[in-house]
């Protein structure tokens, strides 16, 4: 159906109160209590964990991320490499090291050009580690070699 506003869209509100009877979870993103996803996202242990752990605006986030992933490494959902992949960023994305949000004071609010808001942090204020800025692309571009080529090609050279 048509909005019958002559206006864009106006997107939901970030921290939403939940509907009546919806499922809350304690978000590990934002790491406070929050609307859950409306089913498993994913399958196997990790889908199980995700679902009961992250937060329904948690996963679009992720979502917005792994769209960069597929594009930027040239992922084929299909791919059973390409699903390990994804599974192994997924991982890292929602449990690994670093994996909450910076605190509200240490995030940037912006909209993007479809009108979403999105926090990015600020660089002078967190500390980062320069060594870890290509270690995950390399790290990406060795799993797709060994994927297209077999072993032995995904060690860098040079």
């Amino acid at each position: 159906m048509a909005d019958e506003s002559c206006g864009p869209a106006k997107p939901a509100a970030p921290s939403a109160p939940a509907k009546p009877g919806q499922r809350m979870v304690h978000c590990v993103k934002f790491d406070k209590d929050m609307p859950g996803l409306e089913r498993v996202p994913w399958k196997g242990e990790l889908g199980k964990r995700v679902y009961e752990n992250v937060s329904a605006e948690a996963w679009k986030l992720w979502i917005e991320y792994s769209k960069m992933l597929v594009n930027e490494y040239r992922l084929n959902p299909l791919d059973p490499q390409s699903q390990k992949i994804m599974e192994e960023q997924m991982e890292q994305y929602f449990f690994g090291e670093g994996a909450k949000l910076p605190a509200q004071t240490d995030r940037v609010r912006i909209r993007s050009s479809k009108g979403r808001t999105q926090y990015l942090a600020k660089r002078h204020k967190l500390p980062r580690d320069p060594r870890q800025d290509h270690a995950e692309p390399r790290r990406l571009k060795s799993a797709l070699r060994v994927a297209r080529h077999g072993p032995g090609h995904g060690m860098l050279h040079g």
